[in-house]
């Protein structure tokens, strides 16, 4: 999920974007990341973090509107959250990011196996059909 010109907030695992879109003033982390354990102890620790920030952050934050009428840090938060997430993260990012690091270099792939009828396809193709053949014979020796 991401904040959209709206003010949306984020509250998520640090992972994906999040993990570089996170700056500790324009939405939440959800847990810390577990290295050494197993997923259920992952997600145990995931849920509680989860139920400890809305009980204790999210919800008062939420609801605190000390002039009677406007949650002042929850509005505070939201602008945060524009001012940070928004400019970095959006369609515009997405499309260049998804043509410089995918469509183009397939577009540049496609031409080069193309190339002489498909000649550089035709020997890429031989050749994994040759090592799929022999590959039963190598052997790896202590020499």
């Amino acid at each position: 999920m991401k904040a959209a010109p709206n003010g949306g907030i984020n509250l998520s695992v640090l992972d994906g974007w999040w993990r570089e879109g996170y700056n500790g003033s324009n939405g939440w982390a959800i847990g810390a990341e577990i290295n050494n354990g197993t997923t259920e102890f992952q997600n145990e620790v995931d849920a509680s973090s989860l139920y400890q920030l809305l009980e204790n952050q999210i919800i008062l934050l939420y609801y605190a509107k000390p002039d009677g009428k406007l949650p002042l840090a929850w509005l505070q938060l939201m602008r945060e959250s524009i001012r940070s997430v928004t400019p970095v993260f959006n369609t515009q990012r997405m499309v260049k990011e998804y043509t410089e690091q995918l469509y183009i270099p397939a577009a540049k792939s496609y031409e080069n196996f193309s190339r002489d009828g498909c000649g550089a396809a035709t020997h890429l193709s031989q050749w994994k059909t040759q090592i799929r053949k022999d590959w039963a014979e190598v052997k790896i020796s202590d020499v």
